[in-house]
């Protein structure tokens, strides 16, 4: 019995995702909630929020290497799982032509 229940707590932990978020939140200060960069209108916030879907805990970046390593720091740490997002200089060049 107590060999079943080994079984279905490693399968308990490998289901239930890790905070990436919370996790790189704790451990560099150079990363911030993308929430706290949004201003919503009042009576828009579920509307917002249908649109963000899991993006709602996003964390913002400064740059793609920035990105890049946070990422592997999670890897690293086996810290979980994140959405990150990094500004775009829109002065700058697209990869992709415009229409």
């Amino acid at each position: 019995m107590s060999e079943y229940r080994a079984r279905l707590s490693g399968l308990s932990a490998a289901r239930a995702p890790r905070d990436g978020a919370g996790a790189l939140r704790r451990e560099h200060d150079d990363v911030e909630p993308l929430a706290d960069r949004l201003s919503v209108t009042g009576g828009w916030e579920k509307a917002l929020a249908a649109c963000l879907g899991s993006l709602d805990t996003a964390l913002v970046v400064a740059h793609a290497d920035r990105a890049a390593e946070v990422l592997a720091w999670l890897a690293d740490h086996d810290g979980g799982r994140a959405h990150l997002v990094h500004p775009v200089d829109r002065s700058a060049s697209l990869p992709f032509p415009s229409p």
